[in-house]
């Protein structure tokens, strides 16, 4: 035994030391920095490098004061002083003449040239620069050995900038820049070693331990008390799981549609107007609105609540996805182990994360589905029911779909599976007509009665898609985002890096080899059920089986039909907007999930062990993908650059950089760009987001420059600029107040009038 164990302990050692080398090796990697440069430039319009025609040399720079620093940082490169050949050819910027005086408000006025041209594509950084003289091109990359940079068709090595960025030096004109980030051999040889002895790990560990697996795993007799101490473990286990797991990604600053939601709700005193409050965007969601204004009323501003709550949300709806799970598994470990593959989703992200429409809105919206689907599959699969029990039980399912219906209308198409299974389905042939047509009937009038409340009665359109668009049917884009859906439900991600985070083929090297793993693996599931069905059809209508009066089908063959009906069904709600988001494919996921576990359990396996074995491998490499994800792409949606933004201003607050009592801020941006300007305005919520964190609120004026320049004196940007009363910021990395430089250069007259 101890041997065992120590075979194990070393093979994992092994596989744990090899993936820390590979992850050491490529910490810099073309794609974890990519994510970087790809979200700077797509969301935030940021340029992807800069020119600089001078230099400081590093020595200098340190010895130099605070101010100095900045001043050297906005016009200069900071060279070490071993690398002073490197620039030869640039001029120094000597500090030591420069007083603290002089730099004042110059510094401000100063701007880097920056280029915007070079585009990323399959993890190469290209394009064209023209110089219009002998400069460096600074990359605000990490420096890194594996980085080869081709200047036109000569390959030139990069040299450390500004302590540990890259630099290269260029000559006058018109260049082709490429960079590229290449692994090197012994890297995939580290993460191939890895794989291996984790795999072998995998492998003997089964082995070695397949009775005591096979009898924790496996059915069996257990009183009704160890029943609920298992479940409540399991519960409290997926609840801890899913709270650490996010808590790197938890929302630490209010913004976007939760100001607006918050903003609403203190505006709305009664309870009809707050029931009714989704109206104000568009929809019919009472139950959504119940909860929210009830959370708000709970929770107030502490964020902190928020987290805990969507993660109860979301762990209610992971251990629903269990008990389906179980009824095909047999099995309280897999079916938590699956579980877990279906709640650490990067499909999850939005509804931990979005304070009042995460758990509130798609989580709760999904509990009710995962209720519907629990009592369907369990009612279908169930050989000892009456008539009447499934009759009963089949209400219940419309009653939650209902509950779905009016939480968020995404789920109306539910009512078309109903009705596709109580006319079609084999397993509730045995009710009777009066039992059908009243489950048909309920099925009908369900959505009739939601589309009549709001056409009718709120006069809200029934085809209103996100942000209140207006459906419009086609072809293409759809057909387009149907298979983005299914591409990531196979782990794979094929979309707009602000949705979906980052796409597959930007992903590292391992992490493609894992994606395809799961890929081949989950085809071959497919492949290997349907498989059987396949040749049995062949062989009934050819003659070749006289024996068989009817065609032999897998098991659960019927639920997996219907099921890929209500998967098509749910999908198809999503995919008839302006766009495509995760967020909206929880419901698909669980009907794939329980799909492909369904077909794991129907196919034949020479022995436990290859069986179980095959469990975890699938299990671990979703969980991995799935985590990768969201570590490499997490920078590159929305949301999270929407709370980035909203956290510059959260510490400009706590700083007291911004004022507590005044009425109006002139935003200075360091690059003009009117996309920035919009998802500031949405983030702080056109201004409630001061109010949220308890000063005034505040009316937000963007301007392109402080001064205008006219001959050689300088006039006024702010005719009646009142400092009581107004600010004036940069916003950049951290908001810089230029209220008191502005006055003391532009508002002579102001100062003089007022003394």
């Amino acid at each position: 035994m101890n041997k065992k164990i120590g075979v194990l302990v070393i093979l994992v050692l092994i596989a744990i030391a090899s993936g820390i080398a590979v992850k050491k090796g490529s910490h810099q990697s073309s794609d974890r920095i990519a994510a970087d440069i790809d979200s700077l430039n797509s969301y935030y319009r940021s340029p992807a490098a800069h020119i600089y025609s001078q230099y400081v040399k590093k020595s200098d720079f340190d010895s130099s004061s605070q101010t100095q620093q900045k001043y050297a940082a906005s016009r200069a490169l900071v060279i070490n002083d071993n690398d002073l050949a490197q620039v030869a050819r640039l001029k120094e910027l000597k500090l030591n003449n420069v007083s603290d005086d002089i730099i004042s408000l110059d510094t401000l006025n100063t701007k880097i040239d920056s280029i915007t041209d070079l585009d990323l594509n399959n993890n190469e950084l290209a394009g064209y620069v023209n110089l219009p003289a002998d400069e460096v091109l600074y990359f605000p990359i990490t420096y890194d050995k594996r980085w080869t940079v081709t200047v036109d068709v000569t390959e030139l090595k990069p040299f450390k900038v500004n302590q540990e960025k890259m630099g290269i030096f260029l000559e006058k004109g018109r260049h082709h820049i490429a960079m590229a980030y290449k692994f090197g051999k012994l890297d995939k040889l580290l993460f191939l070693a890895a794989m291996i002895s984790l795999i072998a790990a995998f492998i003997l560990f089964l082995i070695f331990y397949s009775k005591e697996i096979t009898a924790l795993s496996g059915p069996r007799k257990i009183s009704r008390i160890g029943k609920i101490c298992i479940l409540a473990a399991g519960f409290v286990s997926i609840t801890v799981i899913l709270y650490l797991y996010f808590l790197k990604w938890k929302t630490n600053t209010a913004y976007g549609d939760d100001l607006y939601m918050f903003q609403n709700h203190w505006a709305l005193h009664s309870f009809s107007q707050q029931l009714n409050m989704s109206q104000l965007g568009g929809k019919y969601r009472p139950i959504n609105s119940l909860v929210f204004n009830s959370i708000i009323d709970l929770f107030h501003d502490n964020l902190n609540l928020y987290y805990v709550f969507n993660v109860l949300i979301l762990a209610i709806n992971t251990f629903i996805c269990a008990l389906i799970l179980y009824s095909f598994l047999k099995s309280y470990l897999f079916s938590f182990l699956f579980s877990l593959t279906f709640g650490l989703s990067r499909f999850f992200y939005y509804s931990i994360s979005q304070l009042l429409n995460g758990g509130a809105l798609e989580g709760i919206a999904l509990t009710w589905f995962l209720c519907f689907l629990l009592i369907v599959v369990n009612t279908m699969i169930s050989n000892n029911l009456t008539p009447s029990k499934k009759y009963r039980r089949i209400l219940l399912g419309i009653l939650f779909a209902n509950a779905c219906l009016y939480t968020h209308e995404r789920y109306i198409s539910i009512f078309i599976f109903i009705l596709a299974i109580v006319l079609l389905s084999r397993e509730l042939r045995d009710l009777s007509r009066k039992q059908k047509t009243i489950l048909v009937v309920l099925s009908i009038l369900s959505p009739a009665l939601n589309i009549f409340i709001k056409e009718y009665v709120y006069s809200i359109p029934f085809l209103l898609g996100t942000s209140d668009n207006a459906i419009k049917f086609s072809f293409s884009t759809p057909f387009s985002f149907f298979i983005d859906a299914i591409l990531s439900l196979f782990q794979v991600n094929n979309g707009p890096d602000y949705c979906f985070g980052i796409s597959f083929p930007a992903l590292p090297f391992y992490d493609k080899v894992i994606c395809i793993l799961i890929v081949l693996i989950l085809l071959a599931i497919i492949i290997a059920y349907f498989s059987g069905a396949i040749v049995s059809v062949f062989k009934y209508f050819t003659g070749r089986d006289a024996s068989s009066k009817k065609i032999k089908t897998p098991e659960h063959f019927s639920i997996i039909v219907f099921l890929t009906v209500l998967l098509v069904l749910c999908i198809s709600t999503c995919i008839f907007t302006v766009r495509l988001e995760h967020r909206w494919l929880a419901a698909p996921l669980s009907i794939f999930t329980l799909m492909i576990v369904i077909a794991l359990t129907s196919v034949r396996y020479r022995n436990n062990t290859i069986k179980y074995g095959l469990f975890m491998f699938l299990i671990s490499l979703i969980l991995w993908i799935n985590f990768s994800y969201l570590d490499l792409g997490i920078n590159r949606i929305f949301m999270r650059n929407s709370e980035n933004i909203a956290a510059v201003f959260k510490n400009g607050v706590n700083k007291k950089i911004i004022h507590k009592n005044s009425k109006k801020i002139y935003l200075w941006e360091k690059y003009k760009d009117i996309n920035l300007r919009n998802d500031i305005m949405w983030t702080l919520g056109h201004g409630y987001f001061f109010k949220f964190y308890h000063i005034a609120e505040k009316e937000i004026v963007f301007v392109d420059s402080i001064y205008t320049k006219k001959d050689s004196s300088y006039l006024p940007s702010f005719p009646n600029f009142n400092p009581d009363t107004s600010q004036i910021l940069l916003y950049d990395a951290e908001l810089k107040d230029l209220t008191a430089g502005y006055l003391k250069d532009s508002l002579k007259n102001y100062t003089n009038n007022h003394n």
